[in-house]
């Protein structure tokens, strides 16, 4: 299907610039290239509410983390404390020590927050824990160092759990979803 479309244009004559003439020109548009147009910026649009789709579901699901985190390491701090005082051999290092571990482990909880953990960081906390494990003045601190141990392992796999450990020789990584080319499905179905 075609339309005749009027056009009105006025064109300035070279040798008389102040005179205009007009003149009625008619084109002829096809309405395949108007639909064509049309369908490109539709899927401009589509495109366009995808990506902004996306993004608040990413902004949702940091907020969302950011949330489960903080009570995460509520909760593990509160742990500490307790598991500590709980499982810790009665000695006069006692109050001294607990600090020292307290302060490490609350450090630990710190590495939640960040969006990636290495596996440097991991060696540099786990050779932290041995620096103090060799400063321990008594046999009976190895009960002591073992409940530490405990509770620095089981932060370790919250880190890994929580999908924020970033092994320094993983080869493959998990590609985002906007970076996933884009296909025309709709034509299949």
């Amino acid at each position: 299907m075609t339309v005749l479309v009027k056009k009105q244009t006025f064109i300035y004559l070279e040798n008389h610039r102040s005179h205009m003439v007009n003149m009625d020109e008619y084109e002829v548009l096809n309405t395949n290239n108007v639909n064509e147009k049309l369908d490109n910026i539709h899927q401009d649009i589509k495109r366009l509410m995808e990506k902004s789709n996306q993004d608040y579901l990413e902004l949702m699901l940091n907020n969302l983390r950011k949330d489960f985190t903080r009570s995460i390491i509520t909760y593990l701090k509160d742990d500490t404390q307790t598991r500590l005082d709980n499982n810790m051999e009665d000695c006069e290092m006692k109050p001294t020590c607990k600090e020292v571990f307290t302060d490490f482990l609350n450090g630990n909880t710190e590495l939640l927050k960040l969006n990636n953990v290495t596996e440097t960081s991991i060696k540099e906390k786990k050779d932290e824990l041995t620096m103090i494990k060799d400063k321990a003045p008594y046999s009976k601190c190895e009960t002591c160092f073992s409940e530490v141990q405990t509770l620095f392992n089981q932060q370790l796999n919250l880190i890994r759990s929580n999908d924020i450990y970033n092994s320094d020789s993983a080869q493959d990584e998990k590609p985002k979803i906007s970076s996933i080319e884009e296909k025309n499905w709709s034509k299949k179905f």
